[in-house]
């Protein structure tokens, strides 16, 4: 009977711990590769509105390309999982996608600088870009910043506000 208690009281043990450490995890501020040459976070979080999402760009035919790419990337159990409820707190349901001169060729020497702000009080995320080569670099970045949340099937981003700036 000692026994059992011993067992009982180590796997308690253990799945505290383990629920802390998850706990923990999903609170971590983002991490991004490659890492920006400005990269600064907050505390909060802000859950994306997955099923409606959009993505406000400009009409380039390299940069649409890139949208349906990455929105695929960033949600890809959209269609297939309903969140089951999304978070009492801001949603995020929109990127917009701002770019200077959508006609700058890939070139060397090209201007590939960005910058990503997400922000706990806006319902949308912006990519500010010099080029579409700049905002190709900051939809990348944006996509390592969602994390799919497999217990409440929501997409959260932590560590908001978060400033990124790239170049």
């Amino acid at each position: 009977m000692a026994a059992r208690t011993v067992y009982a009281a180590l796997f308690l043990a253990a799945l505290i711990l383990c629920a802390m450490l998850a706990a923990a995890q999903q609170q971590q501020p983002p991490s991004v590769w490659p890492m920006p040459k400005q990269f600064s976070t907050g505390s909060g979080s802000i859950t994306l509105d997955a099923q409606n999402f959009v993505f406000t760009a400009p009409n380039v035919g390299v940069m649409n390309r890139a949208v349906q790419r990455y929105a695929s990337l960033i949600f890809p159990v959209k269609k297939r999982l309903a969140p089951l409820r999304l978070a009492d707190g801001p949603i995020l349901s929109e990127l917009r996608i701002s770019v200077v001169d959508s006609k700058a060729d890939l070139a060397l020497g090209v201007d590939e600088s960005y910058t990503v702000t997400v922000s706990p009080d806006k319902k949308w995320a912006q990519l500010d870009a010099q080029t579409v080569w700049g905002a190709l670099r900051g939809l990348e970045t944006f996509s390592q910043l969602v994390n799919f949340e497999q217990s409440s099937r929501t997409y959260t981003v932590y560590g908001v506000p978060i400033s990124i700036g790239d170049s």
